[in-house]
């Protein structure tokens, strides 16, 4: 993710100057970002940030096996330009 930001793949989508259109942001907003772990024990009550410790979200999520790999939702905050009313 990061590397796409850096290389303009990846953009800001929250913020006001982000509202109705995204905007070109070179380094990652960490903020904008959260990951669900999918596979193999799903996070169901809610997700965690980029840099947060495994310490409080997923130390004991690891199964020992081989040629388990562990599977991530990633989710990206959007602002919306629509008032909606």
């Amino acid at each position: 993710i990061a590397a796409q930001h850096r290389r303009g793949l990846a953009r800001r989508t929250m913020g006001n100057s982000a509202l109705c259109r995204p905007v070109i942001e070179p380094m990652l907003p960490k903020s904008q970002y959260k990951m669900s772990m999918f596979f193999p024990v799903p996070e169901t009550e809610s997700a965690h940030v980029i840099g947060e410790s495994t310490m409080k979200w997923g130390e004991w999520r690891t199964i020992p096996g081989a040629g388990e790999d562990a599977l991530y939702i990633l989710w990206r905050w959007q602002d919306c330009c629509n008032s909606g009313g």
